[in-house]
Formats: C-alpha cells, structure tokens, sequence
C-alpha cells in the first residue's frame, strides 16, 4: 500500500499518521503517474488536489484503495474522528451485528421518529467539489429532485445555510440530498431521508430513491438505527487510533470479514 497527500496541512497531518499507523511510504500527488507504476492498494485524504487522480485510476483499473475523510459522528480536526472507506468516499452498509463497545463510546443520541407529515421536503444538493468528483450537476441534480416532488412543498439548504441543520429538520417531512451527511443526521433525528447516489451509507442501509417520498418515514423507521450506528463506529477512527495501528488493525480484521 501507498499513501499519497497533497500540499494541504490537513492531509499532510492526517498522512502523517497514517504513515505512522499503517507502516507505509507517503508521495505527494504531483507524482502520481497514471502511466507509472502505480498498482498498488492506495490510501488518501479527500478528494482535492490531485487525489481524485488516484481515486479514478484506482477504480478504473479494480485496485484497492482506502479513502479517509472528516467522521460520521464527532468530526472535528484533530481532534475528532475521520472514516475509512474502502474502495468509496463512504461505508457501503453490511446489515451485520457489531459490538457496540465503540459505539458507545461515541454516546450517538438516537432520537424518536417524527412524522411531520405536513412538513417541507428538505432538499440538501451536494457541494461543487463532489460535483466535479461525480460529475453530477448541483442545478440539473437540484431541478430533477424538485420536479419529482410533483409539487410538494420544499426548502433547499445550500452549502452556505447558517441556519443550523437541527432547526431545518424540525419542520421538515424527509429529508433529500445527494450524499451528505446531513442524511445520517436526519434519520439519528428521527426524521426520514433518501440519498440519491450510490456513494452514501443511508442509500445502501434504507435502499430509498426518489420513488419512496410517499412511504419514506415507514420505511426507514422500520430499519435499526443501532446497528447502522455501530456500523459506521467500526468504520471511523481518531488521528491517535490511527497513529497506533489500532485502526489498521481492525481495518484488516474486518476486510478479512467481509465487512469493509
């Protein structure tokens, strides 16, 4: 395995680390060579500056690679968690019983489910950075979404929305974005949400598309929360788990499980 940062202090820190954890050498992107050598399991942080490089060769060609970025829960740099994902920027969901040692330590509070069934469908577009990495148009993205409402009422929370996401929920019936957080936000909230793409963890935990607006609240407040929770517990880790292996270690477990 590889690990590749960009000129950014967060990905030098958090490749720091990784360097560090995983026992691996670390290249700046601008040395990446499509044309190279570069075959092996690769590791990054985000998605600027030359990692979408890596990502694209990666998954074009059926090589391994491990994606880090800000956690689901507690995010903070440097001092809160970052996922891991495997061969994705986020988990695909495993509906498989972890331990819950993890996730208790994170102490998620899990909301009871609200139907507002007289409430907005709250539309959250993706930002222009997963635009150019997807290649999916924010306004062509955001038109299609409204259209399918067929004329339910809706408010669209922007990138630059300072109002905190917690007051938007409260009068919200559902909640749809592209593959935003906000989504696992959402349902811990206990309110309902559809993530369109693929690329997101609620999409492969409740399966919803854009057909499911009627019955999205059944659907979802079917599913168990705790066990997504736990999940995604095994699937984000601190600079310091990192840095002592203890990261790597059950990265490796658990891909030997089949669980990554």
């Amino acid at each position: 395995m590889k690990g590749w940062y960009t000129s950014h202090v967060h990905s030098e820190k958090v490749m720091k680390h990784v360097q560090t954890g995983w026992k691996i050498p670390v290249c700046h992107t601008d040395r990446f060579s499509k044309k190279g050598a570069e075959h092996e399991e690769a590791i990054m942080y985000g998605i600027l500056r030359g990692c979408a490089d890596v990502i694209h060769h990666h998954f074009k060609n059926g090589i391994d690679y491990l994606h880090i970025d800000n956690g689901y829960f507690k995010r903070h740099h440097y001092s809160g968690y970052y996922r891991v994902s495997l061969n994705d920027t986020q988990a695909r969901y495993k509906d498989i019983a972890l331990p819950s040692e993890r996730a208790k330590k994170l102490d998620v509070k899990i909301r009871d489910w609200v139907r507002n069934e007289n409430g907005y469908v709250l539309i959250i577009p993706h930002t222009p950075a997963f635009e150019i990495f997807y290649g999916v148009d924010i306004k062509k993205w955001t038109d299609t979404t409204i259209k399918k409402l067929n004329g339910r009422p809706y408010k669209i929370r922007d990138k630059n929305a300072t109002t905190p996401l917690e007051e938007d929920l409260k009068s919200a019936s559902c909640v749809i974005t592209f593959n935003s957080n906000a989504a696992l936000e959402a349902i811990l909230a206990g309110i309902p949400a559809i993530a369109t793409s693929n690329h997101s963890v609620i999409k492969s935990w409740n399966k919803l598309t854009m057909d499911n607006v009627e019955d999205c609240f059944d659907k979802c407040s079917a599913l168990d929360r705790e066990k997504l929770v736990n999940f995604l517990s095994y699937h984000q880790f601190t600079l310091d788990e990192i840095d002592k292996g203890i990261a790597p270690a059950i990265i490796k477990e658990m891909r030997k499980e089949n669980v990554y």
